[in-house]
């Protein structure tokens, strides 16, 4: 809370700097401007996949991937992957538009390898990631202080192809391998309990507190965050008919 309240400060702060040029208005009044906004989602976007603690779930792709606990997650637009606290290992899956079979593509990657590093990989064969086909290459690098070792795969599923990267030291290289193979179908289940805030807009009734507001509402926002969002003094009474912006935890998928 203590973190939130200075985040909350710093941006006031900055807001407060800055040089205001009065534009052309985007909307006739507050309920037209919010319900513009309505619909959008805040925090983690169920199309881009969501993190359930160190599992990554994307239901459109109907995949998980499970990373080591603790290891520092991202996700964007076309990647996901993870760090180990320490630096010594990281794991990303890239989308690849490539159109060849797992078995071209690494078999490609080896021979370039050999013909222009003379490099002979350690692993280089087709493998099963459950039922997805795929083909991994690995090689050790010992040319510094410690040895680091390469993880290259391709992961063909029923949607796209991935391109994974792995690289640790020796003492990570189980994890990595790991996390390929934590890549599966979604379950109808898991699908189905996937969700995310959504911005909705609602109309304060009459004698409504805030607090009855969020019960009427499920506004999943807290007090002082729904108080900023919305451009109100903290302790401001309501007038009935008040245009709110608040969010609202829903399904991705409908039941």
């Amino acid at each position: 809370m203590k973190k939130k309240k200075r985040v909350i400060s710093v941006v006031i702060q900055l807001l407060l700097k800055l040089d205001w040029t009065t534009k052309t208005s985007i909307a006739v009044d507050k309920q037209s401007l919010y319900g513009k906004l309505a619909g959008m989602y805040v925090g983690q976007n169920p199309q881009q996949g969501v993190f359930d603690d160190n599992v990554f779930k994307h239901a459109d792709l109907d995949l998980a991937i499970k990373f080591p606990k603790k290891w520092n997650t991202m996700n964007a637009p076309v990647a996901v992957g993870a760090v180990q606290p320490d630096g010594e290992a990281q794991i990303i899956f890239l989308a690849d538009e490539s159109e060849a079979s797992p078995d071209s593509l690494g078999m490609a990657f080896a021979k370039m390898l050999k013909e222009k590093y003379d490099i002979q990989p350690t692993k280089n064969e087709s493998v099963k990631i459950n039922d997805f086909e795929a083909y991994v290459v690995s090689l050790a690098d010992n040319s510094g202080s410690k040895p680091v070792v390469y993880q290259i795969y391709w992961v063909q599923t029923e949607m796209m192809m991935f391109n994974v990267m792995g690289v640790s030291y020796p003492n990570h290289t189980e994890s990595i391998t790991g996390v390929v193979n934590s890549l599966r179908k979604l379950s109808d289940d898991e699908k189905a309990a996937i969700t995310g805030l959504k911005i909705r807009v609602t109309k304060t009734q009459s004698g409504e507190t805030i607090e009855e507001l969020f019960s009427r509402t499920n506004n999943s926002w807290d007090m002082e965050t729904t108080v900023l969002m919305n451009g109100l003094e903290p302790n401001a009474m309501l007038k009935e008919g008040e245009v709110l912006k608040i969010v609202v935890e829903e399904p991705y998928f409908p039941h």
